[in-house]
């Protein structure tokens, strides 16, 4: 049966023409060649796609590896080995450096005390450091941040359990002056009332340096605000108590002498002391480019300012090279009129400035009264409040009441008196 079939299929090939066959051969062919092409390209496309997806995920994973790495680079591995490496660069003088790291840290672990004592000792240090080597801006921001940081460990050592209420009051106590730090940051930013407050919580906290606070040129716009003075208390009455005890006794054993000068105006016209009308003379004695100087200049309109309508001149006298130098006259009036300084100014040349160099130094500053005798003087920086009790003292004439210096006791000779008034 089978035999027949094969038979009977090849008698139905050999009855069709030749022709005919070859065609059926060559277009199967051809429909096969074409299905192997398209399998081909196919085979490609799968290929090229599996490559492409194969790339991303190796992309995916090597983003994701860079990922990792960089946060494993940011966040630190071991607390005590990042701690460690810190303080070391503490050691090496490289604070900004030590305080980054410390502020990762802190973000890592945030409810740990000894990471955040740390970095608070740092950003008080560094404060410091800045504000020294002429960053004030900068310094005093880092005095906020230390404030703030103080007031955060305040509050988590009280949820530490072996942290007892006496160690939390003796940190707030050593602490205090980081609050006043503030304060005066506030003060130089205009933020009085900001001030204020940072001043009460360091006077809460233990700080009553009330001279310091009274003297201090960074307070001076807000020394003598009620609110203030309030502040103080007692403490502020027992201070100008005994201030003025002292001023008293410091004119009364101040050796005065004739100190009637004549000094070139900036018009080049010739001042004497003497012919000023007013009972009290103020004269500072100051070089330009001299810091300290500017300083002085400064305390000195605000004296004028708080005596305004009382019987007191302000002077200045400006230590140049060449008194008769027109040029700097010119420099030292832009000077005056930039610092919106309203001080009458005067100027000395190398003879006089010689002199006072010698005896005391710039900048110097003297009170001289209406006779032209010196009463009392200041070399160096002027304490505000000092020399504002001075004035008010001999604007009065309280010093009149003073006896004179008694003679010592056994040997005849005068009796030993402190004499910080006249700056020997």
């Amino acid at each position: 049966m089978v035999l027949l079939e094969v038979n009977f299929s090849m008698l139905s090939l050999s009855s069709f023409p030749k022709s005919t066959v070859v065609n059926m051969y060559e277009r199967q062919f051809c429909i096969n060649r074409f299905s192997s092409f398209k399998l081909i390209v196919l085979l490609c496309l799968i290929t090229i796609l599996a490559v492409s997806c194969a790339d991303a995920v190796i992309a995916q994973e090597q983003a994701a590896q860079k990922q990792t790495d960089t946060e494993k680079a940011q966040k630190p591995q071991s607390k005590s080995r990042a701690m460690a490496e810190a303080l070391r660069l503490v050691t090496q003088g490289d604070l900004p450096r030590a305080i980054n790291m410390l502020e990762q840290l802190q973000v890592a672990f945030p409810n740990d005390v000894q990471i955040k004592l740390t970095h608070f000792r740092q950003i008080k240090s560094y404060a410091t450091q800045l504000v020294t080597s002429g960053k004030k801006a900068e310094g005093y921001e880092r005095h906020k941040q230390a404030a703030q940081l103080a007031r955060e460990l305040e509050r988590q050592l009280s949820d530490v359990e072996n942290v007892s209420a006496d160690d939390i009051a003796k940190f707030r106590n050593n602490n205090s002056y980081v609050f006043y730090n503030e304060a005066c940051a506030f003060a130089v930013d205009g933020e009085q009332e900001k001030c204020i407050a940072s001043l009460r919580e360091a006077i809460q906290r233990g700080f009553n340096n009330v001279n310091f606070m009274l003297n201090d040129m960074d307070l001076m716009e807000i020394s003598e605000r009620p609110d203030f003075q309030e502040m103080l208390g007692e403490d502020l009455v027992k201070y100008k108590t005994a201030l003025r005890v002292s001023i008293l006794e410091q004119i009364a054993n101040f050796q005065q002498t004739n100190f009637d000068l004549l000094f070139p105006n900036l018009n080049g016209e010739l001042v004497k002391l003497s012919d000023k009308g007013e009972k009290l003379k103020v004269v500072t004695f100051w070089t330009p480019g001299n810091r300290v100087s500017h300083k002085n200049l400064a305390i000195l309109n605000r004296l004028k300012q708080k005596f305004a309508d009382e019987d007191l001149a302000v002077l200045s006298v400006a230590c140049v090279p060449d008194e008769e130098d027109e040029a700097a006259s010119e420099s030292l009036r832009n000077y005056l009129t930039e610092q919106n300084l309203d001080i009458e100014c005067l100027v000395v040349g190398p003879q006089v400035r010689k002199q006072l160099k010698r005896s005391r130094g710039f900048p110097t500053t003297v009170l001289v009264d209406e006779k032209g005798k010196l009463r009392a003087a200041f070399p160096g920086i002027l304490p505000y409040h000092v020399i504002a009790s001075f004035v008010e003292i001999l604007l009065e004439g309280d010093a009149a009441s003073i006896e004179e210096p008694k003679v010592g006791e056994e040997n005849g000779e005068a009796s030993s008196v402190s004499n910080a008034g006249d700056g020997q």
